[in-house]
C-alpha cells in the first residue's frame, strides 16, 4: 500500500505482518514410539492453518529421566519406562498434542523377551511395575546366568497388587546371583518377585541376597529370596534358592521365608527346593519359616 507525504517519500506497509497467525489445531505423529535405551526417533508436529511462519512448536517431556526431546522433535531414550512428549504451537499455547514414548525391551521374532544381563533384568522390573500391559503379561526367558554383583533390583510385580506379574518367566535352568532388593520408603516387603499371578519356572537363586531399606532401621515385615505372594492363578515349578541373607540399613525383620510368604488357594507349586543361610546375629528376627508362612488349601 503506497503512502505519500509532502516531500514525496514513498513507504510500504507489509500487510502480511498483521495477518492473524493463530493456529487452530495441532497433531503429532507417530502417536506412540517404542525405543531401546540410547536410540532416537523423530516426532513430527503439523499445525493448521499454515500461515507464513506460524508452524513453530515447543517440545517437552513428562519425564526426562526416561526420554528427552530437542527443539526439532528428536526423542532420545534414556532409561526404562514411559514418557509423554508434548508439542505446543507457538501461535496458540492453549493447544497441545502428545505422543507416548516407551523405553523398554523388545521381543524376539517369537514374541519373547530375552533377558541377557543385569540391565535388562532391572528394566524388566521397572516396566512390569509401571503397569505397561505388554510387559506385565509378557513371556520372558533367561538366556544365561546373571551375577547382579550386589546391585539393586525392584521386586518384579508390586506386592501391593498394583502391577502383578501376570506373564511367564522361564529361567531355563540359569542362576541369578548376588542381588540386592531396594525397599523404598513405602515398601516393607522384599523379594525378587512381588505378587505372581502368572508362571515362573526353572530358576535358581544363589549367592548373597541383600535387603536394603531406604528408611534407616525400618522394620522389614517379610523377606523371601523368591516371592512374596503366589496368587490363586500362579504356577511355580522347579525353583531352587541357595542364598545367604544380608540386611543393610536396618536391624529389624519380622520374618524370613524360604520360597513365598503367602500361597493362595489354587496356586500350583511343584519341585521347589530351599537351602538358604540365615546368620544375622545383630538383627531382631521374629521367626523363620520353611517354604511358606501360610498357604491356602
Amino acid at each position: 500500500v503506497p503512502l505519500s507525504n509532502s516531500i514525496n517519500t514513498v513507504y510500504y506497509v507489509d500487510v502480511g505482518k498483521y495477518t492473524n497467525m493463530e493456529v487452530s489445531s495441532i497433531t503429532v505423529s507417530p502417536e506412540s514410539v517404542a525405543l531401546r535405551i540410547g536410540n532416537t526417533a523423530t516426532l513430527n508436529a503439523v499445525v493448521e492453518p499454515v500461515i507464513k511462519d506460524n508452524t513453530g512448536v515447543t517440545w517437552s517431556s513428562s519425564d526426562t529421566n526416561v526420554a528427552t526431546v530437542d527443539a526439532n522433535g528428536v526423542v532420545t531414550a534414556v532409561s526404562f519406562g514411559e514418557a509423554t512428549i508434548t508439542a505446543v504451537p507457538e501461535y496458540n499455547k492453549n493447544l497441545s498434542a502428545t505422543a507416548t514414548v516407551t523405553v523398554g525391551l523388545e521381543p524376539n521374532d517369537d514374541g519373547v523377551f530375552v533377558i541377557h544381563n543385569y540391565e535388562e533384568l532391572y528394566g524388566m522390573a521397572q516396566l512390569v511395575n509401571s503397569g505397561i500391559e505388554r510387559y506385565v503379561t509378557g513371556d520372558y526367558i533367561l538366556a544365561n546366568d546373571i551375577d547382579v554383583e550386589n546391585r539393586y533390583i525392584e521386586p518384579i510385580g508390586n506386592p501391593d497388587q498394583s502391577a502383578n506379574f501376570k506373564g511367564t518367566f522361564d529361567g531355563c535352568g540359569h542362576t541369578i546371583s548376588n542381588y540386592k532388593i531396594l525397599l523404598p520408603g513405602h515398601m516393607i516387603v522384599s523379594s525378587l518377585f512381588g505378587r505372581i499371578t502368572g508362571t515362573v519356572k526353572n530358576l535358581k537363586l544363589a549367592g548373597d541376597f541383600t535387603v536394603y531399606s531406604e528408611v534407616n532401621d525400618r522394620a522389614v515385615i517379610c523377606s523371601s529370596a523368591f516371592a512374596y505372594i503366589l496368587a490363586s492363578t500362579a504356577q511355580v515349578y522347579n525353583i531352587q534358592t541357595n542364598v545367604n541373607y544380608k540386611l543393610e540399613n536396618t536391624t529389624k525383620v519380622e520374618e524370613i521365608v524360604g520360597l513365598a510368604r503367602q500361597v493362595d488357594t489354587g496356586a500350583k507349586v511343584e519341585r521347589c527346593l530351599v537351602n538358604d543361610t540365615v546368620n544375622l546375629p545383630d538383627v531382631s528376627l521374629y521367626h523363620y519359616s520353611g517354604l511358606f508362612d501360610f498357604a491356602g488349601d
